[in-house]
């Protein structure tokens, strides 16, 4: 994966099968462009390992992408957790709100993440934690507040 593979995500984050990249989005990737092709540490359709491991949600901050923390996101990964991310959006809008109903969109967000991650036959969902960063964190909090399953 390249810095160009997580930034081409923006195009699906509101529709996967009609990709749409805003022009707001085209501009960020337009000032990174030099960075582009710059490799991370993740490897495109890497085999699966055997067994079951623990979750981590990873919960980005206000009306940021899901892969803004990548390398804290991987670096777990390569360590034995399954990592899930969504992009940071506010309840009825890409764009995220200030307020408490943003908070509560972005902790049901992490709350749907952890259902999805139910669906996946690699979890171990006897070990879930978030993770986060700034507004990520405190609904984080929110989630955990709300969410048993929720560990750590």
């Amino acid at each position: 994966m390249t810095v160009g593979d997580y930034g081409n995500l923006a195009a699906t984050e509101t529709s996967f099968d009609k990709p749409n990249l805003s022009i707001a989005h085209q501009k960020w990737l337009d000032g990174i462009k030099p960075t582009l092709a710059m490799p991370m540490w993740a490897v495109r359709d890497a085999p699966a390992l055997a067994g079951r491991f623990p979750v981590v949600i990873y919960a980005p901050s206000f009306s940021a992408m899901s892969w803004e923390n990548a390398d804290l996101c991987e670096y777990l990964a390569s360590n034995g957790y399954v990592v899930i991310a969504s992009p940071d959006m506010g309840a009825s809008t890409r764009e995220m709100t200030g307020d408490l109903a943003g908070i509560i969109a972005q902790a049901r967000d992490i709350s749907f993440l952890i259902g999805y991650a139910q669906t996946l036959t690699n979890t171990d969902m006897s070990a879930i934690a978030v993770a986060g960063f700034s507004w990520g964190g405190i609904s984080n909090l929110f989630a955990a507040a709300q969410d048993n399953r929720i560990d750590a």
